[in-house]
């Protein structure tokens, strides 16, 4: 299946799972006062951040770094074989100069939260994390969501291939073969 067709299947896995997806310009300049103060409220980064934590929500940005390391090593290494252990050093010594850069999407990542929730809804989401239920939540919210991809590109599949099958029925109902 093409990149196309499984990024499709994961956003509409997201939004059959609730999530809305707001315009680019809202998500990255938000022009309410109140909503820039948010951003702004070290109490409220504070929780967002510990939301983040228990939620387990960004525990994926822990493999980005290494991840991409290994892609920048594999595709030099590729280009110039001979290279390959000093390709290897070099971009391992510079992935771990840049893992500073991790805390950096965090800040990110909870400033969307605060953008989005009041300190005080901030604190209920908090709560409601730390509760065994919660807990529960954040452990099965990948796996569901993975699952939930997976099902909607299968959905997708068989749905394509009944529309194709109906469509090529049709065309010959009307005299042509497709």
């Amino acid at each position: 299946m093409t990149y196309f067709f499984k990024m499709r299947s994961a956003l509409l896995a997201l939004v059959l799972m609730g999530a809305v997806l707001p315009e680019a310009s809202e998500a990255q300049q938000p022009t309410d006062p109140e909503i820039i103060k948010m951003m702004n409220d070290p109490e409220a980064l504070k929780i967002a951040d510990e939301i983040l934590d228990v939620s387990r929500v960004t525990a994926g940005y822990n493999n980005i770094l290494p991840e991409m390391a290994a892609r920048t090593r594999e595709t030099f290494t590729r280009s110039a074989p001979q290279l390959a252990p000093i390709i290897a050093e070099v971009t391992d010594t510079v992935a771990v100069s840049m893992i500073s850069k991790r805390v950096e999407l965090q800040e990110k990542a909870a400033k969307l939260w605060t953008m989005r929730f009041t300190r005080s809804e901030l604190e209920d989401i908090l709560a409601f994390y730390k509760t065994p239920v919660g807990t529960k939540f954040a452990l099965n919210f990948a796996p569901i969501l993975r699952d939930s991809v997976e099902l909607t590109n299968e959905w997708g599949e068989t749905l394509a291939q009944e529309l194709a099958a109906k469509v090529r029925v049709e065309m010959g109902l009307r005299g042509h073969k497709l």
